[in-house]
């Protein structure tokens, strides 16, 4: 059973690459390019550059643990994050 409790800042992250998702989904970017979204660095430096990529690499770990996101670690940052439960607008 996956765990939805997020916190705060864990539910602020996942509502902004959903956001992110649905402008490229209407870009006309396929699903699978637009619910991906690189590694922590990435997502730190594109909609997040005045949190440390610690703290955002904490908050997608978080995510990771709950379902929400898809992603491998190294070296204490998350790569190949995917959005995950995005069909039918979850």
């Amino acid at each position: 059973m996956v765990d939805f409790d997020l916190t705060v800042e864990g539910t602020r992250l996942l509502a902004l690459l959903y956001e992110v998702y649905r402008a490229r989904r209407g870009e006309g970017v396929s699903r699978a390019q637009a619910a991906f979204f690189g590694t922590s660095g990435d997502i730190q430096a594109k909609y997040l550059p005045s949190m440390t990529p610690a703290d955002v690499a904490a908050l997608c770990f978080e995510l990771r643990r709950k379902g929400r996101i898809s992603g491998s670690p190294a070296d204490e940052m998350l790569v190949h994050i995917r959005l995950q439960n995005i069909e039918n607008g979850r």
